[in-house]
């Protein structure tokens, strides 16, 4: 663990072409939306391994893997002169604000109904609470705009309706016909055709990604753009072969703009929260059992020849958006896990999956110390 939070680089890009992600279950007919930081950083390491920009040896590749923190991949909409840069909602404000007795004990739900909707907050609307630090329902009615699934400041908002979607998605049919074939096959040849569906994903022309990522090696954050450099051509996620996937790189390393600033200053009894899939250290297990989070299942195949056929280990990761009280310990890191798969050959893959996660400050809405956890005692 660390005492401080340090500055992150800025990315940003822009896809020129949809995108399509494998779910948990292999399934590409429904497409992930998210870019997961594990991810990035998976593709980012066998890019750099595959180029030569790092010694393909196990202590190397784990070294590699432990100096950089990349975060999700989060939206960016662009109006005219005006930005909006789209963050997880935490979830110990959905649940303080539920508990609150004006939303629990009153007989519109509305309120209620709109708070459990949301999904993120745009930057503007996330400084002004950490800045207030107390919460007070009617200024937060007042000060305060629920979109579909997005929590804006009234006076930062984006002129769109709230129906507009910032990712738009169709499917598309492909098939499959096996390229074996028999005389004594007594099938008809539609039955050796199996259709299946691709879903893509598009975004609307104003919109871009971007994405933080912290290290303190100037070594590493070189090997790291000039991999992402290699990633943007080559493209994210399946299909790359016909070109989807493929961005190109808006701004690539850096300063944070000045919008950024407020979130990682920390204080003393704060809270905070993770923008990556987040595995905790041994040492960390009592800071995160104080806290409020979700997980989620990550596993997947194995991309790197010849090992296309094995899957790797499935590893349980916190997800985003969740809240976790500061100890006297300091900023937790989390830790690069080894998911290689079982495999008696004299040849194995080395597959790392990262949990280490970047932290932003979250206040504590109550402005008092919150029990995130009550049924949790040390």
């Amino acid at each position: 663990m660390t005492m401080e939070i340090s500055t992150p680089y800025y990315y940003e890009i822009k896809f020129l072409e949809p995108y399509t992600l494998s779910n948990l279950k292999g399934d590409y007919s429904h497409s992930d939306k998210n870019i997961f930081s594990d991810s990035v950083h998976a593709a980012i390491t066998q890019i750099a391994i595959e180029n030569n920009f790092i010694n393909s040896s196990y202590e190397n590749v784990l070294d590699f893997c432990n100096k950089i923190v990349v975060s999700n991949f989060y939206l960016k909409e662009l109006e005219e002169s005006r930005n909006f840069y789209y963050f997880p909602f935490p979830i110990l404000w959905k649940r303080q604000l539920l508990e609150l007795p004006s939303v629990s004990e009153a007989k519109d739900s509305s309120v209620a109904k709109n708070i459990k909707k949301l999904e993120y907050i745009e930057l503007s609307a996330l400084n002004t609470i950490n800045e207030k630090d107390i919460l007070d329902l009617k200024d937060f009615l007042n000060d305060f705009y629920f979109g579909k699934d997005t929590l804006f400041l009234k006076s930062h908002k984006p002129n769109r309706s709230d129906e507009s979607k910032l990712l738009i998605s169709h499917e598309v049919g492909r098939n499959v016909q096996s390229r074996v074939y028999q005389a004594c096959d007594k099938g008809s040849e539609s039955d050796r055709i199996q259709p299946y569906f691709v879903e893509r994903v598009y975004l609307q022309p104003s919109v871009h990604f971007f994405f933080l990522v912290q290290t303190k090696d100037e070594k590493v954050k070189k090997i790291f753009d000039e991999s992402f450099n290699v990633l943007s051509q080559q493209g994210i996620g399946s299909d790359k072969n016909v070109g989807n996937g493929k961005f190109s790189i808006v701004k690539c390393g850096e300063p944070l703009p000045m919008e950024f600033q407020g979130i990682f200053g920390l204080k003393n009894g704060g809270c905070i929260m993770n923008l990556s899939l987040y595995n905790p250290s041994e040492e960390e297990i009592d800071m995160v059992r104080g806290g409020m989070y979700q997980l989620v299942k990550r596993g997947g195949w194995i991309t790197t020849p010849p090992f296309h056929t094995l899957r790797k280990r499935s590893v349980i990761m916190i997800r985003e958006g969740s809240c976790f009280k500061l100890n006297d310990k300091g900023l937790p890191e989390g830790r690069v896990l080894n998911i290689s798969p079982s495999w008696n050959a004299e040849i194995r893959p080395i597959v790392f999956r990262s949990g280490k996660s970047l932290f932003i400050r979250v206040s504590s809405l109550t402005g008092k110390k919150y029990n995130m956890c009550p049924e949790y005692e040390k």
